[in-house]
């Protein structure tokens, strides 16, 4: 967040470790063009979208909704990485790593999330004890697109999307600037919601990731 030598914007949100379950192909989830069964994260998105236009100066009405892509831990570890000069952890998986926006591989611009039916600190919340066999492929439920924490994670990148789709981050002082209205609206969109923030310290975030 302090810099950003390569195509992908992430979030760090510390929550707890991410189970990894192997063997299923993460689900794609494309924009408009695709959207039948996931018409409910379709609407998911257009709602975040009115909501950053109704609070900050940006004129959404001309975004395009961006891919979404819901990926393991692994996954997402190695979307990062592989792009990155830093170190993987040890263990191979970053499970700080929630989510990331990648504006070079396509001009819609691609929003890779961590499958919240892997994320232990929003399964504990969501799902109950007597689950079923994860089938990755599925589109995700109500309940999960309900979640304010999901929420808040989709649109910490649709506030990236949306500065690259009009053009605002290059009126930045550097790419991490941009970190600084990611985290302050997600902030706001929580305490609105009356969410628990998964990040306390989200002010003090806010200014360290955005140095330049």
């Amino acid at each position: 967040m302090s810099t950003f030598d390569h195509k992908l914007l992430f979030s760090f949100l510390f929550l707890k470790d991410i189970r990894v379950i192997s063997g299923n192909s993460g689900a794609i989830i494309r924009s408009s063009r695709d959207f039948k069964s996931e018409s409910t994260m379709e609407k998911l998105i257009a709602t975040l979208l009115i909501y950053i236009g109704a609070n900050t100066g940006y004129d959404v009405s001309k975004v395009s909704p961006p891919e979404i892509r819901l990926l393991s831990a692994q996954e997402m570890t190695d979307e990062y990485y592989g792009g990155s000069d830093s170190t993987r952890p040890e263990s191979g998986i970053d499970s700080r790593i929630f989510a990331l926006y990648n504006y070079e591989d396509s001009q819609e611009g691609i929003i890779l999330l961590l499958d919240p039916r892997l994320n232990d600190a929003l399964t504990a919340e969501t799902v109950d004890a007597d689950q079923t066999p994860l089938d990755r492929t599925k589109p995700l439920d109500q309940k999960w697109l309900d979640n304010h924490v999901f929420q808040e994670q989709l649109l910490h990148e649709l506030i990236h999307h949306v500065q690259y789709q009009t053009g605002q981050v290059n009126q930045f002082p550097c790419a991490a600037y941009s970190e600084r209205e990611a985290y302050l609206l997600g902030g706001k969109f929580l305490r609105e919601r009356h969410a628990t923030d998964p990040l306390p310290n989200r002010n003090v975030l806010a200014y360290m990731y955005s140095r330049c």
